[in-house]
């Protein structure tokens, strides 16, 4: 499973899933801090889940 995941995860920046992981938390100074070292902006998605969707849907693109 592992093997599976791992390749798949390079093509989601990790600073982007970390800054989502803060804001489900409520930790919204934390996750802007990870947000700016990612490609993506803090109100680019007002509902967290709906960000890990369309990240998970970035996941099974290919």
């Amino acid at each position: 499973m592992v093997r599976t995941i791992l390749p798949r995860i390079s093509k989601v920046p990790r600073h982007t899933v970390h800054a989502v992981l803060h804001k489900i938390e409520g930790d919204e100074w934390n996750s802007r801090y990870w947000y700016k070292r990612s490609k993506h902006e803090y109100e680019e998605f007002t509902d967290p889940q709906a960000e890990l969707r369309a990240i998970a849907q970035q996941l099974d693109a290919d």
